[in-house]
């Protein structure tokens, strides 16, 4: 597919990575912003229960690169949120939430 005049940044990149999927004419992009993601003031993840919610597990702040933390922390939330006795041995409060009073 060739870019018309119109065209925008994305469309033609989209148009040249995915040229058989391409969505071209069933959007419009108004805009686009690189590599946003999440990340807690002192660089380490949220890990735990938010404060007033005993029965929630949350992880967030992952800065991008929280899936290759995948397999640990989803053993680590597991635990947590069953109340497995086991969650002493990780060791987590490094990156509770209860740090910024969250």
């Amino acid at each position: 597919t060739t870019a018309s005049p119109t065209t925008t940044r994305a469309e033609q990149i989209e148009m040249e990575l995915v040229p058989k999927v391409s969505l071209k004419g069933s959007f419009s992009t108004k805009s686009m912003v690189p590599c946003m993601y999440t990340m807690s003031p002192d660089s380490n993840f949220l890990l735990g229960h938010p404060a007033g919610y005993r029965h929630v597990v949350a992880v967030a702040g992952l800065s991008g690169h929280g899936f290759k933390m995948t397999p640990a922390l989803g053993e680590i939330l597991a635990d947590m949120a069953l109340e497995h006795h086991a969650v002493d041995r990780w060791n987590a409060d490094f990156v509770s939430p209860k740090r910024f009073g969250v």
